[in-house]
């Protein structure tokens, strides 16, 4: 095979301590036409000075302050010119083939938008990978499933090469010139869903998003951004949520699907949470699991603020996301749905 050019990138915040294990890990590619980049997204710590002496290869792409998950890559991928673009998180380590794998995988058919792979945390759960659509258009992933309902489904899913909505951006292939065409991330999401409101957008116009097992990322998760339990970061990402439908579905689904999701799925899923975590329904938590929980009831709710006060910009940005359609949201559900359990 050729070997396209490939710049991995990967962006860290304060990320010092995981630099190490990441970037020896990426060292050990065998992929030949490779080009590594550090982001550092205006780090207090030593990660640009510990990048710099021992890494005099890796090409260290500096940001005075700290922009957002989004907005930074937006900034750093603009500023390459390769075939793909390989994002990573810094709190990762990578199999050997980890590059050649995607690589292989998006060059099978030029209408592979992204390629992403297992990442897995070191308990062997998955809390971020590739997601899907149920048969009704509602995103579903691993964080769906913390509970025991539809656990086994789900991750024997991800034990078989399939199409999906979309990849996660903890370790995720894309190529070059769609993203040119169409754009990186939203950077109004800072972080958070930016990923599956770009899977969505590669689906619109005419592409796929691939999802292979052959190769695997091991990641701690959140090390940078805060943990997924944290008060913030469940605002931030069921407002990133809805801004995603919003944006992307077609007008007659914003009838059809989003408001029947936002007054009724939403509602319903907040007072899920507080009745597990209370009663323990369906999941045993240890106290400090319980605690962390707490901090969040009624995130979600007060998210929709937030969602409406985004809401003029999302609609002026869903006009330039709608000229790139190519195909309909029936052929994007049809092709790459799962059954919930």
């Amino acid at each position: 095979m050729r070997y396209p050019r490939v710049a991995l990138m990967v962006l860290t915040f304060n990320g010092l301590p995981y630099l190490k294990d990441c970037l020896e890990s990426v060292n050990k590619s065998r992929y030949p036409n490779l080009e590594i980049y550090v982001i550092d997204d205006g780090s207090t710590d030593d990660s640009r000075k510990f990048v710099t002496a021992n890494y005099p290869h890796v090409k260290l792409i500096r940001f005075d302050k700290n922009l957002g998950f989004a907005r930074a890559y937006n900034t750093a991928v603009k500023a390459v010119e390769t075939d793909y673009v390989l994002l990573l998180n810094d709190d990762t380590t990578v199999e050997a083939n980890f590059v050649q794998v995607l690589v292989e995988t998006a060059e099978s058919d030029e209408k592979v938008g992204s390629v992403g792979c297992r990442v897995v945390q070191s308990d062997d759960s998955r809390r971020y990978g590739p997601v899907f659509f149920t048969g009704n258009g509602v995103f579903i992933g691993p964080l769906f499933f913390g509970s025991t309902i539809g656990k086994d489904a789900v991750y024997s899913i991800y034990e078989t090469a399939t199409e999906c909505v979309a990849n996660s951006a903890a370790a995720v292939l894309y190529r070059k010139s769609l993203i040119d065409a169409i754009g990186l991330f939203d950077s109004d999401f800072w972080s958070d869903w930016e990923d599956h409101d770009l899977g969505f957008r590669i689906c619109l116009a005419g592409y796929r998003n691939l999802y292979t097992p052959r190769t695997k990322v091991w990641h701690k998760g959140a090390a940078c951004f805060g943990s997924v339990d944290s008060r913030e970061r469940v605002i931030r990402i069921t407002r990133n949520m809805l801004f995603t439908y919003v944006k992307n579905y077609e007008a007659r689904n914003i009838v059809l699907r989003f408001l029947p999701l936002l007054f009724g799925i939403f509602p319903y899923r907040e007072l899920a949470v507080i009745l597990e975590n209370e009663f323990g329904l369906l999941l045993g938590r240890d106290t400090d699991r319980r605690r962390k929980l707490r901090a969040t009831y009624l995130a979600s709710t007060a998210s929709y603020w937030g969602f409406i006060l985004g809401l003029r910009r999302t609609m002026e940005r869903r006009q330039v996301v709608q000229r790139f359609r190519r195909t309909s949201d029936a052929h994007i559900i049809q092709r790459t749905s799962k059954r919930l359990i």
